[in-house]
């Protein structure tokens, strides 16, 4: 009944320890992201795991979420698109596109997806997925914005024209700006600076280019400023106005 002798073997598991709290890190993260992360199998575009917001943002349970494929959620993909984005994407490894994601109570919204192209044990395509709702309402308010602008612009009876640094010369001019130094078109408004539509000298003796670049910024410094100038129309009639210049 004696015991002889023992055998025991002994592995330093430091290392697996490690990787495996550095992967349960790297999953901590990935699931408190903003951004949704999904694995697509690049040959059936279905999703093998998503991270929390990803389920959270549409809807899904995690099963849920990984039965579906990506034409399921998003209705701009196609088995022809995926085809498409799967054939370019080992040539370039990563590519960004827009699409639309559909939640599981049918409403949508906008998303860009940044895609990359992974071999592993085998091919992944790895997606980082952001709602781009806010960028794009901003988007179409300055649009909008614009749309007012230029409609103000163009039917305004005063002329009105925009300069821009460094050289100062005009880059826009709306139809009663054209009408008034009898130019061509906008175009041949523009190719030409400030000093060009006056005479060389100011009534006041100065220099007309040296005045209008001190008026400039004056107006930069300040805000805004009014003045009188004398301009000079394309066949070298000359004529007097009020200028409001703001910055």
């Amino acid at each position: 009944g004696r015991t002889i002798r023992t055998y025991g073997a002994n592995q330093d598991i430091t290392e697996r320890k490690q990787a495996e709290e550095a992967l349960r890190l790297f999953r901590t993260l990935v699931d408190n992201s903003n951004d949704t992360f999904e694995v697509v199998d690049p040959n059936t575009g279905r999703f093998l795991d998503v991270n929390e917001k990803g389920c959270q943002e549409l809807g899904y349970t995690r099963e849920e979420y990984l039965s579906q494929r990506v034409f399921d959620i998003d209705p701009t993909i196609d088995p022809a698109v995926f085809s498409e984005i799967r054939a370019q994407l080992p040539k370039t490894n990563s590519m960004m596109v827009e699409g639309i994601h559909r939640r599981k109570d049918g409403s949508t919204f906008p998303v860009e997806v940044n895609i990359r192209f992974i071999h592993l044990d085998r091919e992944y395509m790895v997606t980082a997925v952001r709602d781009i709702t806010e960028r794009k309402r901003t988007e179409e308010t300055l649009r909008e914005s614009e749309l007012k602008f230029r409609t103000l612009f163009e039917s305004s009876r005063d002329a009105i024209m925009t300069v821009a640094p460094p050289s100062w010369k005009f880059t826009s001019g709306n139809s009663s700006t054209i009408k008034m130094f009898e130019a061509r078109d906008e175009a041949d408004f523009t190719s030409r600076s400030p000093w060009e539509y006056s005479p060389e000298f100011q009534p006041d003796g100065q220099l007309s280019e040296k005045k209008a670049r001190d008026l400039i910024e004056k107006a930069l410094r300040e805000g805004s400023i009014f003045f009188e100038w004398t301009h000079k129309r394309l066949d070298g009639s000359q004529f007097p106005v009020t200028v409001l210049l703001t910055r």
